[in-house]
């Protein structure tokens, strides 16, 4: 079944980033999480406002051409820890996930949001 990886902000834009097949009826967070991360690095989809984000973690691998790509252990692991301290909201037919081994019931179309959280300044 295809299911559809959106980014959303608080102001509430929408952002589809990719659609992928999967062959399971439930999944859980983590699992979202790396499928995330690595389609994301595969795609070199990074930059500051992304979820893989090179200032999260400054570990690195090398890439041809020279050019230096997140390490995708590491982003996982940053993710997830976002995750843990709700800096990173992960949503599923509205509901929003509650911890990484959770599993959540996939269905054709579904659609998984992103939502990063970042503290304001002073606040």
């Amino acid at each position: 079944m295809t299911i559809s990886f959106i980014d959303e902000t608080t102001a509430g834009t929408r952002s589809p980033v990719f659609e992928i097949t999967v062959n399971t009826d439930f999944i859980t967070v983590q699992q979202l999480i790396e499928i995330r991360i690595h389609e994301d690095i595969l795609r070199k989809k990074f930059d500051a406002n992304a979820l893989v984000n090179p200032e999260w973690a400054a570990a690195g691998i090398q890439a041809s051409k020279g050019q230096r790509l997140p390490n995708e252990r590491t982003q996982v692991e940053v993710a997830c820890q976002a995750f843990l301290e709700n800096r990173l909201l992960v949503l599923l037919k509205d509901r929003q996930a509650t911890t990484l081994d959770e599993r959540l019931p996939l269905s054709e179309g579904d659609e998984v949001s992103f939502l990063r959280l970042i503290p304001l300044i002073g606040g």
